[in-house]
């Protein structure tokens, strides 16, 4: 009414009730209130690590699984390679092989009975052992070494040249009677001056 002195309490917003009402269940202030109001979900905030988490892991694994086959593959690849090259090596070395062992037996039967001053001067047995070594496409040449180590007899040269292999491997062995046949593999050779194999 007019005239009369004071004021008018204020009116308070809509929502102080209920606040003040969940203040009171919960024994908790407004600002507390409102901070549980905006808090994430803590299940949805797993979830979502866990795709995170499944985006990176899943890749690297199929990767690593991808990877692994292919090592794998090619593993196998190079050991049937070599396994095939392996196979022809030994087929080549084997024929190989059996010729040098044909030329030896012929060789033998040629000079068998033969004293070795007849092996040294005999032209016709030179010619017959030259032929004989042309005629065999992995020999280059014979040589027919006496029991003290010296050169008898080389296709090479007539006649042939003073030359001692008395320390030679495969003369040492034979001598011993320790290798019937015995392959050195690849030496210096002392008639030709070059490498050769016997």
């Amino acid at each position: 009414m007019p005239g009369e002195s004071g004021s008018k309490t204020p009116a308070s917003p809509p929502y102080t009730h209920l606040l003040n009402s969940l203040r009171v269940k919960l024994g908790c202030d407004a600002y507390a209130i409102g901070r549980l109001a905006v808090m994430p979900d803590l299940k949805l905030v797993r979830v979502l690590r866990g795709v995170f988490a499944a985006s990176i892991l899943i890749p690297l694994a199929l990767f690593a699984m991808v990877a692994w086959e292919r090592h794998r593959e090619i593993y196998r690849d190079a050991e049937r390679t070599i396994l095939r090259q392996t196979a022809i090596l030994y087929e080549h070395a084997s024929k190989v092989l059996q010729a040098q062992e044909l030329v030896i037996e012929q060789a033998n039967d040629r000079i068998g009975g033969l004293s070795w001053a007849e092996i040294r001067s005999s032209a016709q047995v030179w010619n017959d052992l030259k032929r004989l070594a042309e005629q065999v496409q992995h020999v280059d040449a014979i040589f027919i070494v006496d029991p003290k180590g010296q050169s008898a007899l080389t296709t090479r040269a007539h006649p042939s040249p003073q030359v001692d292999f008395s320390d030679r491997d495969y003369f040492l062995l034979r001598r011993r009677a320790m290798e019937e046949h015995f392959s050195a593999g690849a030496i210096w050779a002392k008639s030709a001056r070059g490498p050769s194999s016997t």
